[in-house]
């Protein structure tokens, strides 16, 4: 079955007329292993979130769409605080901790809050 991303980013690139040979050649990698992380078989990493929308030359709300579904196709996140300041930290903590208790609107409060443009 095909995931979130991989129906995604499969529809940008077909009409951006390019193939899964193209694309994976861009990366540097083989076309089954594209289709192995747009089917899900493979993890899909920040970094190959990044590259694919850089080889396939994405627009910014391309690129928007393309993390919407990356994030709508993982089991979890990650948020690297390594170099954030402990107020950062703690936004971070108290999120992860109340995550499953937030309503719709404040869903979409903290999305609204956090789209940096």
């Amino acid at each position: 079955m095909t995931t979130e991303y991989g129906k995604t980013v499969r529809k940008l690139r077909i009409d951006k007329l390019m193939s899964l040979k193209e694309l994976a050649e861009k990366l540097g990698v083989t076309p089954s292993y594209i289709s192995a992380v747009e089917m899900g078989r493979k993890k899909l990493t920040d970094e190959l979130v990044e590259s694919v929308s850089d080889a396939m030359e994405l627009s910014r709300s391309e690129r928007e769409l393309v993390w919407v579904a990356a994030v709508e196709s993982r089991d979890h996140v990650t948020i690297d605080v390594r170099n954030a300041d402990s107020s950062a930290r703690e936004a971070v903590a108290v999120l992860a901790r109340n995550f499953g208790e937030l309503s719709p609107e404040a869903l979409k409060s903290i999305r609204q809050l956090a789209d940096v443009k």
